[in-house]
């Protein structure tokens, strides 16, 4: 299995002030649809465009709405192994 790993360790810490709102808006840029009302509570995922919600490879991510460090660097690695670069994830959340 193919690791994804965040280089750009001056950025990565700064994903712990990368709130819900900044991925949502990031995921857009990078492409994807947002639903904030098909989580369950506080959540929103993010899915592939085109494909039914009933296909597992649909889903992106779930981002839930209290972001933390942890969790940011896992969305991260969802976009990246959905396709993303890096750079892009980075200049989708305006920190490149």
């Amino acid at each position: 299995m193919h690791e994804y790993k965040i280089t750009r360790e001056d950025l990565r810490k700064g994903l712990n002030n990368v709130t819900h709102k900044d991925w949502l808006a990031a995921a857009v840029r990078l492409g994807f649809e947002v639903f904030e009302n098909e989580g369950r509570g506080s959540h929103a995922v993010v899915r592939k465009p085109n494909l039914s919600h009933d296909d597992p490879d649909s889903l992106v991510a779930t981002l839930v709405k209290t972001m933390y460090r942890q969790a940011s660097e896992k969305t991260f690695r969802e976009f990246m192994r959905r396709g993303c670069s890096e750079d892009a994830v980075w200049e989708a959340l305006r920190m490149l």
